[in-house]
């Protein structure tokens, strides 16, 4: 349905911010390798999307888990993507703090998770003081749904860790 919404609305910014949600949706189905042979697809969507729509947070927060998923990929992973890729796509915990906090810029408070992965980039950056500021900041916000228990539960854990 998402890749019938491109075709039928290809500037609506959520037809492409919806076909890269499918597309990682069904590599959770169907397993890593078909996730990391569509790595470079699922960003393009998340990155048109963005274009079309540069207000809009939660296309900024894919980029961003994006980008912190394939810097924290592990060894296997790395390897199978080797294999797929002459040269598989790259990013980094920079990468991935500037498109967290371009989300939270054009969209302040809109999720909490946002919040989290603001803490856990400066922790994965070593900038030990950041990660506990905002792990406070995740602290602090209104939980409204289990989701948001267990990242307040996570920031938690963050915070403790640097106070």
């Amino acid at each position: 349905y998402a890749q019938e919404a491109l075709k039928l609305c290809p500037e609506d910014y959520k037809s492409s911010y919806w076909c890269g949600i499918a597309i990682q949706a069904v590599g959770e189905a169907e397993g890593t390798k078909y996730t990391i042979s569509n790595l470079n697809v699922i960003r393009a969507h998340f990155e048109k999307a963005a274009e079309l729509n540069p207000k809009d947070g939660t296309t900024h927060y894919c980029i961003g888990q994006w980008c912190y998923s394939l810097a924290d990929l592990g060894w296997v992973s790395r390897k199978l993507a080797e294999t797929l890729f002459a040269s598989p796509p790259k990013s980094t915990f920079e990468e991935a703090l500037h498109y967290f906090s371009r989300a939270e810029e054009v969209e302040p408070g809109f999720w909490n998770k946002n919040v989290l992965f603001i803490a856990k980039s400066h922790e994965k950056l070593g900038q030990k003081d950041k990660a506990a500021e905002w792990a406070k900041k995740c602290m602090e916000r209104p939980c409204s749904n289990p989701e948001d228990e267990d990242v307040k539960a996570q920031a938690t854990a963050i915070f403790n860790k640097y106070k």
